[in-house]
């Protein structure tokens, strides 16, 4: 549990510094600042009315913070085809993306999320061309005993039978 109650009492009942209230408490001078700071701006004083407990304390200086909404995503198809067009970069394409959605991905998360589709993208097109590959490359690899040639008609050995 925070230590306000305590601190608030230091601070205003026995008027303590703030290093002799930090010593006390083996709390930082800053934390210690941070919370008087809060103290201030939720208006609470000392002595804190009666019906006051910690836990309705603690929401006063520490409101939950509110549930960020739903972040649009932008359409990477549209990114990838932009990027292959001659002066587009990221940077421009991220531009526009948060000039139509200013609570959107900031650059460093557009381009991680762009990596990642990307990277989904390629796996999904290997896993489609996989067979075909198979097949090519057992079709190369296959040793031949002869090949005939049209134009001679005489039988040429294989690389392995010499």
């Amino acid at each position: 549990m925070r230590k306000i109650r305590e601190l608030l009492r230091l601070k205003f009942e026995q008027r303590l510094s703030d290093r002799k209230i930090a010593v006390v408490l083996s709390m930082s001078r800053s934390a210690l600042g941070e919370c008087l700071q809060r103290a201030a701006i939720a208006g609470v004083v000392w002595p804190l009315p009666e019906g006051l407990d910690d836990a309705e304390l603690e929401r006063r200086l520490y409101p939950s913070k509110p549930r960020p909404t739903e972040i649009p995503w932008p359409d990477f198809a549209h990114v990838h085809r932009e990027l292959s067009r001659p002066g587009v970069t990221r940077q421009l394409l991220w531009q526009e993306y948060k000039a139509q959605h200013p609570d959107g991905l900031q650059y460093s998360a557009f381009c991680d999320r762009y990596r990642q589709w990307l990277a989904a993208r390629r796996r999904a097109r290997d896993a489609l061309c996989a067979p075909r590959r198979r097949e090519v490359l057992r079709r190369r690899l296959t040793p031949l005993a002869f090949c005939r040639t049209r134009s001679a008609g005489a039988q040429v050995p294989s690389a392995a039978s010499v």
